[in-house]
């Protein structure tokens, strides 16, 4: 399916030369780009439902199990 989407004429441009500089065909260029922001609006939805499901209490009390001081050597980085 093909949609049409009435870009401004600076970006246009910007994309225009973009595609060139890069030999990608610009329908290929929007594809690549709108996948990506997709993929971020996605990831960011994601992480927001699950941190509203956070218990900080419990985060608490984990971090509290872990030993205060330097690692071993072999965990060392």
């Amino acid at each position: 399916m093909r949609v049409i989407a009435d870009i401004p004429d600076v970006l246009y441009q910007q994309l225009e030369s973009f595609a060139q500089r890069e030999q990608i065909p610009i329908d290929g260029l929007v594809a690549i780009a709108l996948s990506s922001q997709l993929a971020v609006w996605s990831t960011r939805d994601y992480l927001a439902e699950k941190s509203r499901r956070v218990s900080w209490d419990a985060f608490e009390k984990v971090l509290a199990k872990v030993p205060n001081g330097e690692p071993d050597e072999h965990d060392r980085l």
